[in-house]
């Protein structure tokens, strides 16, 4: 079944910001000639379908409360489009040019809230591309204890694995890339950008 794409309309059945094709485009684009390509494109279209979705759900389940401004519909399905977005915004002071009939700061301009970014599009079609190259894995994976393993010692024959983290490791993998490309579109924390 089609994925149901968020054009910025704020539909209350939307499943993604991306497009099956769209992704493809992308991962060409960005990954042609490796394994990460050859995995996608290897993958059938109904799995490359729910990876979609998977990655538009795991966008809205890390980021939604970090996100500026608000939805634009109490009822949307997806976290964007959302209005009062100001990107590189470094003062209050709010007004018009006439030249791009946009809202703008000195520093930085109110997003159309009729839209979707595209980094925040890019940001989906990443997350549908890793949850492909994980396979099974879950892009967010239950983990025991929050995932906080402060040392972890595995020995099978002569084979040996040992794992240690910090207490202010995060308690799951960060997609940094993903955190990076959403980064102008999030509130500032005092922690950094974590996924």
């Amino acid at each position: 079944m089609a994925v149901i794409v968020e054009t910025g309309t704020g539909s209350s059945t939307s499943e993604a910001y991306v497009s099956v094709s769209t992704v493809t485009d992308y991962c060409v684009k960005h990954y042609a000639g490796t394994t990460i390509n050859d995995a996608w494109t290897a993958a059938s279209t109904a799995v490359q379908e729910a990876c979609v979705r998977q990655g538009a759900k795991y966008l809205d389940n890390t980021f939604r409360r970090r996100f500026k401004g608000v939805r634009t519909a109490r009822d949307q399905a997806l976290q964007w489009p959302r209005a009062f977005v100001v990107v590189d915004d470094s003062r209050d002071t709010v007004w018009r040019t006439q030249a791009l009939n946009t809202l703008v700061t000195d520093n930085g301009f109110l997003l159309d809230s009729d839209s979707i970014p595209p980094r925040v599009q890019n940001a989906n079609s990443e997350l549908a591309i890793r949850q492909v190259v994980l396979g099974s894995t879950r892009l967010q994976p239950d983990l025991e204890r929050g995932g906080m393993v402060k040392r972890q010692r595995d020995k099978v024959g002569s084979l040996e694995s040992e794992t240690e983290y910090f207490g202010s490791a995060p308690g799951r993998t960060v997609y940094q890339e993903v955190a990076d490309m959403l980064s102008e579109f999030l509130k500032p924390t005092n922690t950094g950008i974590r996924g």
